[in-house]
């Protein structure tokens, strides 16, 4: 675990948040409300969400 200091926060540091409207996708799986996920590739022209071990999404377009 690791301790956070002062001198570790970095006051100009901006949050990026990503909204995701899974409506379409709720409505066709059962998705339990603590089921993990993995967003992956932010980098790249087709981010992934991985949703456990039955779903994968592939954006056709950046999050950012």
């Amino acid at each position: 675990v690791m301790e956070l200091g002062a001198t570790n926060i970095d006051h100009n540091q901006q949050d990026e948040y990503v909204l995701l409207n899974l409506d379409a996708v709720c409505g066709q799986l059962d998705i339990p409300p603590n089921e993990p996920y993995i967003l992956s590739g932010f980098d790249t022209a087709n981010p992934i969400l991985t949703i456990g071990d039955k779903l994968k999404l592939v954006s056709s377009w950046p999050f950012c």
